[in-house]
């Protein structure tokens, strides 16, 4: 089993902030437990997240369940509709105490965070974006000091190539396991 890379933060004994999206890093809102578990595992080994840090998860109430039973502990937020999650971890940013906050990490590759991410990088905040290859935006590129790229779920772990190479850009390698995204196989019953 390979293990995920990680960024190693210069903390100087600050704790971090995470602000996760968690449908968009499980791919979507109809993601189960185990999807979630997983994701949270691969965000808490790249990001070496630890106890005493700030933890932040927004979904939709279609994955509220799920996303709070995996993500124990954190302030979990459900909220729906276009942006639902998005506009929940938005105000979370915005009402955040920050004060002894070494790095924040953005669980999300969505454009919508630019304008928190810079508010916050012209208060002198280090940034890390741990997103999907591919669907991390460039604005969000541009703020970050450091990324993680997570595996695409729907991808079934087939892929792990990066498109847009970037000195900063990291790849975190999923484990050699079956893929989460195959359906049970289905018998057929016959009519007697």
């Amino acid at each position: 089993m390979r293990t995920p890379r990680t960024i190693a933060p210069q903390l100087n004994g600050l704790r971090q902030a995470h602000f996760v999206d968690a449908d968009n890093l499980t791919c979507g809102p109809n993601q189960g437990i185990p999807v979630h578990a997983r994701v949270r595992s691969w965000y808490d080994a790249a990001t070496l997240r630890r106890p005493e840090d700030l933890c932040f998860v927004a979904a939709s109430h279609h994955s509220g369940f799920a996303t709070s039973m995996a993500w124990a502990g954190a302030k979990v937020y459900w909220r729906s509709g276009v942006d639902g999650a998005d506009l929940a971890l938005i105000d979370a940013i915005a009402a955040a105490n920050l004060a002894d906050i070494g790095r924040v990490c953005l669980g999300s590759g969505d454009g919508i965070f630019r304008h928190s991410l810079d508010r916050l990088r012209v208060k002198g905040m280090s940034i890390a974006v741990i997103g999907i290859r591919s669907t991390v935006s460039s604005e969000l590129e541009r703020i970050a000091d450091d990324f993680v790229l997570l595996p695409n779920l729907a991808d079934g772990y087939r892929s792990e190539a990066t498109t847009t190479p970037a000195s900063r850009r990291l790849r975190v390698h999923p484990p050699t396991e079956p893929r989460l995204a195959e359906a049970p196989q289905q018998v057929a019953l016959a009519s007697a």
